[in-house]
C-alpha cells in the first residue's frame, strides 16, 4: 500500500481543488452547470478494465431560432480524477488517474477529446502511462479510441496500447435540461415549416 500513497495523496489534493465551486443557470433555450458528478467508463482493450471517477463537469447547452442561423448544441469538459481497475486471473493492476475530457455536438458535427495519466500498478511494480483519445459524444456517453504510450513498458504487455472506450458522465439535471432545450428547439423547428 506505501507504493500507492503518494498517488492516492495526488488524486486527493485534486479532489479537494475540484470541490472549490458549483454553479447553475437556466432559461427556456439554454442551461449550465459546474459541479462534480460520479464518471463510469468500461474499457476493450488487452485486458478489459473499468475506471470510476470524480469529475468536475461543466455542462452547457443552448438552442436557437432567431433569423437564419438555428441550432442546438451542447458541451461537456472538465477535469476527473479516479482509478482503473484490471483484473487479471494472476494479479490485479490498479491505475490511479488524472485526466481532462471535452466532448461537444455544434451546428454540424461533434467531437470529444480527452487526455489521460495513469499510473499502472500491480503492487510490485509501476508504469506511468500518458493516454491521448479521440472520440464521439452521445450527450451522456462518449465513444473513445485511445492510444497509451507508456514510460517503461513494464506493464503494457499486460495491459495493451489501443483501447476502445465507453464513458457515462452521471449528471442527471444536465441530461434532463438538454432534452427540454431539444425538445422545445425541435417543436419550434416544426412550427417554422
Amino acid at each position: 500500500m506505501n507504493l500507492l500513497r503518494p498517488y492516492l495523496q495526488i488524486i486527493q489534493s485534486i479532489s479537494l481543488i475540484l470541490l472549490s465551486s458549483f454553479s447553475y443557470g437556466q432559461s427556456d433555450t439554454s442551461f449550465y452547470s459546474k459541479k462534480i458528478i460520479p464518471r463510469f467508463a468500461v474499457h476493450g482493450q488487452k485486458t478489459p478494465s473499468f475506471e470510476v471517477d470524480l469529475f468536475l463537469q461543466n455542462f452547457s447547452v443552448r438552442s436557437s431560432l432567431n433569423g437564419r442561423h438555428k441550432y442546438y448544441q451542447y458541451s461537456s469538459a472538465g477535469f476527473y480524477a479516479g482509478s482503473e481497475f484490471i483484473f487479471q486471473l494472476d494479479k490485479p493492476i490498479y491505475g490511479p488517474k488524472i485526466g481532462a475530457e471535452f466532448s461537444g455536438v455544434g451546428r454540424t458535427s461533434g467531437s470529444a477529446f480527452g487526455l489521460e495519466l495513469i499510473a499502472y500498478t500491480d503492487l510490485a511494480k509501476t508504469d506511468f502511462c500518458f493516454t491521448p483519445k479521440i472520440g464521439i459524444p452521445l450527450n451522456a456517453f462518449n465513444i473513445f479510441y485511445a492510444y497509451s504510450i507508456y514510460t517503461s513498458r513494464l506493464l503494457d504487455n499486460q495491459i495493451g496500447r489501443h483501447r476502445i472506450s465507453l464513458s457515462l458522465n452521471l449528471n442527471r439535471k444536465a441530461t434532463k435540461n438538454a432534452k427540454r432545450i431539444y425538445n422545445g428547439w425541435r417543436s419550434g423547428l416544426k412550427k417554422e415549416l
